[in-house]
Parts: structure tokens; C-alpha cells; sequence
């Protein structure tokens, strides 16, 4: 959701890019892949792995699958992935991201 909508920024988006693929893609080409190795993935899955952080996820668990279920509909139905369409519409949804994104 972050990267969407700083993607979208008027300051990083290019005024070519034409939709929000476009403009996310203009962003993860130019600010994110350039530095990706240079992160330490490991040190900041251990930041992450806190009883605060497990906390949260423990106690909204049920809301997350429910959210995650009405959007997902995943191929033949089955409710195991979420395609850029139905990311959109959570998005949007979630207030997140809109037409002007």
C-alpha cells in the first residue's frame, strides 16, 4: 500500500507514466531495485519478529483473513492469492489508494 502510493507521488511519479502499474513500476525501477542488495533482509526480519508485532497479527488475525477473503478470490475461486485487480479494489476500499492514484 506504501509503495503504491508513493509511487503515485506527484514529486516521484514522471508526468509520462500513465496509470498506477506505470507509475509503481517508474518507482520500483528507479528508487527501489537500484539499492535492493544493499539492505540487510535478515536484520530487519528480526526487527520484525517482536512479541509487539506478533501481537498485533495474533489479535487482528480473524479481521486480516476476512479481509483477505472477500477480496481474494485466487484462480477457480479458491481464496490462496490476491491478482492486482482485487489488490486494487482492497486498496481502495482501505482508502488507501483511489481514481486520482
Amino acid at each position: 500500500a506504501a509503495l503504491v502510493r508513493l509511487g503515485c507521488d506527484a514529486q516521484i511519479a514522471p508526468t509520462t507514466a500513465v496509470g498506477v502499474a506505470a507509475k509503481l513500476d517508474h518507482l520500483l525501477e528507479q528508487y527501489i531495485f537500484p539499492w535492493a542488495m544493499q539492505s540487510d533482509i535478515e536484520s530487519f526480519r528480526l526487527l520484525c519478529n517482536t512479541h509487539a508485532v506478533e501481537t498485533v497479527f495474533t489479535v487482528h488475525q480473524s479481521r486480516l483473513d476476512g479481509a483477505f477473503a472477500h477480496f481474494a478470490t485466487g484462480r477457480g475461486g479458491a481464496e490462496v492469492e490476491m491478482d492486482l485487480e482485487q489488490w486494487l479494489r482492497f486498496m481502495e476500499a482501505a482508502r488507501l489508494c483511489d481514481e486520482g492514484l
